[in-house]
Order: C-alpha cells, then sequence, then structure tokens
C-alpha cells in the first residue's frame, strides 16, 4: 500500500504472515499451508514434520499427495494431529490424462478437500509461453472446473511467476483470468 492509502492503515500493527509465532497466531484464524514448501522435510518425516506444524497452530493444508501405508492409517493420523487436507492437486498433464485425474477426484472425496487445485497450468515448463498454449491452457482450465463442479468440488489454478511474463502484448495471468468461467475456475494466488 502506499502512504496514505487506507488499507495501510488497516494493516498497522498486524504481524506478516512470515513473522508468526505460535504465541501470536490469535491474529490469524484457520491457518493452512501446501506441503510443497516443507517437501523435503516431509520425505525425511512426514508423521514428525506434520506433527510440527499441526503443534504450530496449522490446521489446513494442501497436498497433491498421500503419505503413510494406507489412506485410513494417513486419515487418522492427520485427525490425531488435528490437521485437515483442504485440496487436493496435480499439474495439468496430470488434469489431461483420464486415469490421473480420475484418480485425483477420488483421492479428493477420500479425504473429504473441498478444493482441486491445478498446480501447473501448462503443458511446458512455460518459458517460452505461446497465445497458443495461453488460449490451451484457459480452455483446458474450464474444462477442469466443469468436471470438478460436478464432482462437487471447488477448482482453482495456481499461479507462479511465468503467468506475469508478457506474451505478445498479453500477460498470461490476465488471459486467463478473463477467459475462464468464474463459475468454475478459481485461482489461487502465489505470492
Amino acid at each position: 500500500p502506499q502512504p496514505g492509502d487506507p488499507l495501510q492503515a488497516s494493516l498497522i500493527g498486524l504481524p506478516g504472515l512470515t513473522s508468526c509465532k505460535p504465541d501470536d497466531l490469535s491474529h490469524l484464524k484457520d491457518l493452512g499451508f501446501i506441503t510443497n514448501i516443507i517437501a523435503q522435510e516431509i520425505k525425511n518425516d512426514w508423521r514428525g514434520t506434520l506433527e510440527k506444524v499441526a503443534g504450530m497452530g496449522y490446521k489446513y493444508f494442501e497436498s497433491g499427495a498421500v503419505y503413510g501405508d494406507s489412506l485410513s492409517e494417513y486419515k487418522q493420523f492427520l485427525a490425531n494431529v488435528g490437521l485437515t487436507p483442504l485440496a487436493a492437486g496435480a499439474s495439468m498433464a496430470q488434469f489431461l490424462d483420464n486415469n490421473s485425474f480420475n484418480e485425483l477426484l477420488k483421492r479428493g472425496h477420500d479425504l473429504n478437500a473441498k478444493y482441486i487445485v491445478c498446480y501447473w497450468p501448462w503443458m511446458s515448463d512455460a518459458s517460452n509461453l505461446t497465445r497458443d498454449e495461453i488460449k490451451n491452457a484457459a480452455e483446458n482450465l474450464n474444462k477442469i472446473g466443469e468436471k470438478c463442479k460436478t464432482e462437487n468440488f471447488t477448482f482453482a489454478w495456481h499461479n507462479h511467476d511465468k503467468e506475469f511474463k508478457p506474451v505478445d502484448g498479453i500477460i498470461p495471468f490476465d488471459w486467463l483470468l478473463s477467459n475462464t468461467d468464474p463459475s468454475i475456475c478459481k485461482v489461487e494466488i502465489d505470492l
């Protein structure tokens, strides 16, 4: 916010998200995280890591994976530590593969997730996006969103820095927002 902006005045005295400590979480409610930010720690010790984040006050998380030996073991562990899987997700390539997409939807239902998220809306590394790839991504996101809606999920796509680099005079992020149906396709903004 700029000086004098009403938003700036409302932010004074609030802690930054990155400076939150367990003793000042009262400023935040229903705090969640995406497991990718602690992927290595989860790989090393998924139980211990998830216990620690639950102990820090996190209640919700999103993940593209199920940890442990079985879904029932995983769900029981999450219930015991007080973590709720809010979202499940995958990359565009997985959504475009019918079997993978159906498995993701089943996992979302099994975990009682509310959201399905496309973590990477591109079929390439997005280094050299084209207008056609951007157009196709919007079309794919709409199709995915429609299928998720029929399965009673809210669908969202997750952005990265690539979506803000101009391509032939357009900003991919703006194009995707303008060419997806907001009733079936939300955006999970990564700041």
